[in-house]
């Protein structure tokens, strides 16, 4: 299902109570597409929690999009989600932002999309997050400028590859890696990654392995809080 966006779009729920919760419910493959993302507008808020939730594959494209999930007093900002979906989900789906503007704030968590991989082509994303980055189960970035910023950083149960004349600037806030992904992370051949470089790590906690960006200090390898990767 493809929804055209012409001009300023807007879909909001103002309520500040469990009825707020998914300003939309997405159950097909839908597109959300416009002609020009200098003027064809689309803002996705809610004060109430979630804001998206879907169970099957969605895609932003052309558009200046903004996406804010509030949550107002009384609201549990661990119940607060930008996008999600139900966890354990076995069939896998792709969310994309292609060739738009994507403005991203949430009071709670970012994507908790654990069966589902965000691709992002020739768009600047930039989200911010009281809470955690989110779950994943695979991070694409081809030829464009993200900055995400988050409490905790994203965790990927799959792969992460960044490609193309991208910019990348990803933060944890509250320390420990800016970026996990449990199979790999693929950077080409002349990035600059701001010093760090990618290795394989064990999680003390929980004995997992995973890759990462990470800085050597002494003789330990430390996961990068702040990552920095730029196209030469």
């Amino acid at each position: 299902m493809t929804v055209n966006i012409e001009g300023n779009c807007a879909f909001e729920i103002t309520l500040s109570s469990d009825e707020a919760q998914n300003v939309m419910r997405i159950e097909r493959p839908t597109k959300f597409a416009g002609t020009d993302k200098t003027k064809d507008s689309l803002r996705i808020c809610t004060s109430g929690g979630r804001v998206i939730y879907t169970s099957n594959s969605l895609t932003f494209d052309t558009l200046d999009l903004a996406i804010d999930a509030v949550g107002n007093e009384g609201i549990d900002k661990g119940s607060i989600y930008v996008l999600s979906t139900d966890m354990g989900e076995e069939e896998q789906h792709i969310c994309r932002f292609m060739n738009s503007n994507v403005d991203i704030t949430s009071k709670g968590h970012g994507f908790m999309l654990g069966s589902f991989g965000i691709e992002i082509q020739n768009s600047v994303l930039g989200m911010n997050c009281d809470g955690s980055a989110g779950v994943l189960i695979g991070f694409t970035v081809d030829a464009s400028d993200v900055t995400i910023a988050a409490q905790k950083g994203l965790w990927i149960n799959g792969d992460a590859a960044f490609s193309g004349a991208s910019q990348i600037k990803l933060t944890a806030v509250d320390g420990g890696a800016a970026i996990s992904a449990a199979k790999g992370i693929t950077v080409p051949e002349g990035y600059d990654l701001g010093g760090a470089s990618i290795q394989l790590l064990t999680d003390s906690l929980t004995d997992e392995k995973y890759y990462t960006f990470a800085n050597k200090i002494g003789n330990d390898w430390i996961p990068a809080a702040n990552v920095e990767i730029k196209c030469p």
